[in-house]
């Protein structure tokens, strides 16, 4: 098994981006233990994987070879490569610039998009960034797009006077120009990757849940720590075991838009969709729930 294990990172390094099925032929042995092998490496954090799949099989990565993932744009939905493309053009763009279901493939876009949250004049706003973009660049972006500057065009005001003889004139007297005033951003705070689950008492709540219905949790997000939770979940039936679109949110009022964010994104994934949350839905909330959003299931809970 260790002279696998090397062969394996070897083989990934030289490869990878990679497949189980791929590397289960350089081994020769089996897809069970060469996905046995890659559990590992990742578990010890000596290889990466993937939210792009291929088959329903995800990609795995060394470090270094990040640039590499953009050859998997490709595995991506329509959507997802509208957004994907949007991205790596601008570099870093506004949340709530671009319509529900960009910002719903953005989201999807973890392996690309990393969400920054940045606190202007008008409170939190987030935004996306470029996976590859340097810091220098991502900062002067959001700067840009924060400037509130003052666009004053050049205007003349028009008077209408009277003269003894001949016909009323224009006389054209210009206005002084306003000076411009740039409004200096506030600084930008990067929203951290979540390595680990945050010890809080929301969290808790979660895990606890989870144990307790024996959810199985197949992948994990944590959209907003302590606040907004995702996971594709394998939640127990009278059939077995069910993969759903899990969506959790610490919110005391729950509106048709936070049900139809949720609904879009388990359409993407093509799951139905199960919204936990401890607040209550709004009236047109559950009128939506009931007409439009087929499949999803909403809990009052935690």
């Amino acid at each position: 098994m260790p002279d696998l294990r090397e062969k394996a990172l070897g083989y990934i390094k030289q490869y990878g981006p990679v497949i189980p099925v791929q590397l289960s032929k350089e081994l020769h042995t089996d897809i069970l233990m060469a996905g046995a092998i890659l559990s590992e490496l990742v578990a010890n954090k000596m290889v990466k994987i993937t939210s792009v799949k291929r088959g329903g099989s995800p990609f795995y990565y060394t470090s270094g070879q990040e640039y590499k993932l953009q050859n998997l744009k490709e595995h991506l939905h329509e959507k997802e490569q509208e957004a994907y493309s949007l991205l790596s053009k601008e570099k870093v763009v506004k949340d709530k610039d671009v319509g529900p279901v960009l910002r719903v493939a953005l989201r999807a876009l973890k392996d690309y998009a990393i969400p920054i949250t940045v606190t202007s004049r008008n409170g939190e706003e987030l935004f996306w960034r470029w996976y590859l973009s340097s810091e220098q660049d991502v900062k002067k972006r959001v700067e840009l797009l924060l400037t509130d500057a003052v666009q004053e065009e050049k205007k003349e005001e028009i008077q209408t006077i009277s003269y003894p003889q001949g016909e009323p004139q224009e006389k054209r007297i210009p206005l002084v120009q306003k000076e411009v005033i740039k409004e200096k951003p506030l600084p930008v705070r990067e929203e951290k990757k979540i390595l680990k689950p945050v010890e809080k008492p929301f969290d808790n709540l979660v895990r606890a849940y989870f144990t307790k219905h024996d959810f199985s949790i197949v992948v994990e997000e944590s959209v907003r720590k302590n606040r907004e939770h995702s996971y594709v979940a394998r939640i127990p039936s009278q059939i077995g075991k069910l993969d759903f679109y899990v969506k959790i949110k610490n919110k005391k009022v729950i509106t048709p838009t936070d049900l139809s964010l949720a609904y879009s994104e388990g359409q993407l994934k093509k799951l139905p969709v199960l919204f936990i949350s401890n607040g209550v839905l709004t009236k047109k909330a559950q009128e939506n729930l009931a007409k439009q959003f087929k499949g999803q299931v909403f809990f009052r809970t935690l």
